[in-house]
């Protein structure tokens, strides 16, 4: 009789866990060995050897997973049944580092040195070079798609505790976090260009998820920002919404696919409607969203191919200083691995704004070549350069618009002096579409650079200064030249983190808009007072 009761908790034990998939791919320029088991609570071990590193998971292999490709550095990568459980042998020279990041029922180990070596990682007082940095419009070249709010991935040295942070339900891992901000600042936001103070609070809440999904993973962050006590109708009451989402799917050992999505909707955020910055006043409420997907093939060398297309849609409302207008892009990148740490891509890439564009003269068709460093371009410094040649047609547009020929870029670098002191750079070449007069375009071309520095007492301070510049080619009826405009700013901040969930910060920042066209000349400022909570528990660091 005592058999039966045991015989049946037998049968209704979970499954020991089982290994559903071992590949390799590139991660921040680096090799990364990336494994997924059905449950997140599995035992693993890694060990290193002169020749190579093994990793040994307390789990089944219920199926032969077939031969491994490697991505250089690794030289070869071997899954068998051992009388424990599984062993992951990757040949590897014992110079090359690792790393070991674990997410749920996702591991990955990457070898090479990146951006962020687990000897350096950030501890809490980091934290504060994250959160809000100013309230005028972005000054940094960067696309609206970038992600925004998405936590630093965490690094770990070794397997121990290397669950990561955040609040972990089953396979989903959750990081929410909620600031309150006080807002006095003075911006153009009406029919003219002239400054308007206003004082306001923002509340802000924040969650970033992720969790392996099949063999694949998917991330996602969603920000709300509610604003109250303004004089201004257009912002009391307003809610901006912020949400990203990706997710990476393995198909077969060489072929990595992705896809991605982006929805932004609210009345600031004017750098979501124009990137190049010609829209900062008489705003309106805007929707913008992107969707991109990609395919990255590894030939088993050096070289790899990639393949990419995206769709963008940008809708303003009636009476907005800018118009409604979507585009298509698509490209394709030879890359190849020049070291365990850097990587190159020789790139084309087409661009469409279809005539369907609610303004004629922003329809265009560009073709560009383009070649890149990604990784660590010069020692010690981690990101990416690209620079390029593009060829784009407006037909549509004024004499003198109808097309550019010349140079494209953009790069992001970060130079890491100490562990929490680091100088970023991003610098970018574009020509975004423009809704001033007769124009189809106009040439932006910008630099930013952001100083955090670690100060005594846990603060961290923030620095920083950049130029933008945008340069018109049809001639304007107003002053019978084409236009130009010249945006200065500077901004300085500082923060510290109170305990390990509370964080407390301040920013300043200054703006100074000088155009040929007295009526766009303009400054604005911001002062922020923030106190931000995270909603779950910290990482204990050792």
């Amino acid at each position: 009789m005592i058999a039966l009761p045991a015989l049946a908790l037998l049968a209704a034990a979970p499954a020991p866990p089982a290994l559903v998939s071992v590949h390799a791919v590139a991660v921040e320029g680096r090799a990364a060995l990336e494994v997924v088991t059905t449950t997140a609570a599995v035992p693993v071990s890694l060990s290193r050897t002169a020749l190579e590193a093994v990793l040994t998971l307390e789990a089944r292999l219920p199926t032969d997973l077939g031969v491994v490709a490697p991505v250089p550095p690794l030289q070869a990568i071997e899954v068998k049944r051992t009388a424990g459980g599984v062993a992951v042998r990757v040949r590897v020279d014992a110079a090359v580092p690792h790393e070991v990041r674990r997410q749920g029922a996702l591991l990955t180990v990457l070898f090479g040195r990146g951006p962020l070596s687990a000897a350096a990682a950030p501890g809490p007082s980091a934290d504060v070079s994250n959160l809000y940095r100013g309230l005028l419009p972005a000054a940094t070249p960067e696309g609206p798609t970038a992600r925004l709010g998405d936590p630093e991935e965490a690094l770990d040295p070794t397997l121990a505790g290397s669950e990561a942070e955040g609040l972990q339900i089953g396979l989903l891992t959750l990081r929410p976090f909620v600031s309150a901000v006080y807002v006095d600042a003075a911006n153009a936001l009406l029919d003219t260009a002239t400054p308007l103070a206003d004082r306001y609070y923002e509340v802000r809440p924040q969650v970033a998820a992720e969790m392996p999904l099949g063999t694949g993973r998917l991330r996602g962050d969603y920000e709300a920002r509610l604003r109250e006590g303004s004089r201004f109708a257009l912002v009391e009451g307003s809610t901006t919404h912020l949400a990203n989402v990706s997710f990476e799917l393995p198909l077969g050992p060489n072929i990595l696919s992705r896809a991605a999505g982006h929805l932004s909707r609210g009345v600031l955020e004017t750098n979501e409607v124009d990137p190049g910055r010609e829209y900062f006043f008489q705003l309106g409420r805007y929707e913008r969203y992107d969707v991109s997907a990609g395919l990255r093939v590894q030939t088993g060398s050096r070289f790899d191919l990639d393949l990419s297309g995206s769709h963008y849609a940008v809708d303003v409302a009636d009476g907005a200083g800018f118009f409604d207008y979507e585009g298509f892009s698509a490209g394709a990148g030879l890359g190849v691995e020049l070291g365990p740490r850097v990587r190159a891509v020789l790139g084309y890439g087409y661009d469409e704004i279809p005539s369907a564009t609610a303004r004629a003269e922003a329809r265009m068709q560009a073709h560009s070549g383009t070649i890149s460093l990604q990784g660590e371009v010069l020692p010690l410094v981690t990101g990416y350069v690209t620079a390029g040649y593009r060829d784009q047609r407006n037909p549509g547009a004024g004499p003198g618009g109808t097309r550019y020929r010349g140079v494209s870029a953009s790069a992001r670098v970060l130079k890491e002096f100490s562990r929490s002191t680091t100088l970023q750079v991003t610098a970018a070449r574009t020509t975004p579409p423009s809704a001033f007069e007769s124009n189809g375009f106009f040439v932006a071309t910008s630099i930013l650079g952001e100083l955090n520095l670690a100060l005594p007492l846990s603060f961290v301070a923030l620095a920083g200064g950049g130029y933008h510049h945008n340069a018109y080619r049809v001639v304007s009826a107003e002053i019978g030249v084409p236009r130009e405009d010249r945006i200065a700013t500077w901004m300085a901040g500082l923060g510290r983190s109170v305990t390990d969930w509370v964080v407390l910060r301040v920013d300043y920042r200054y703006e100074q808009r000088e155009s040929n066209l007295d009526r766009f000349d303009t400054d604005g400022h911001g002062f922020t007072a923030q106190i931000g909570v995270r909603l779950y528990r910290p990482r204990v660091r050792r």
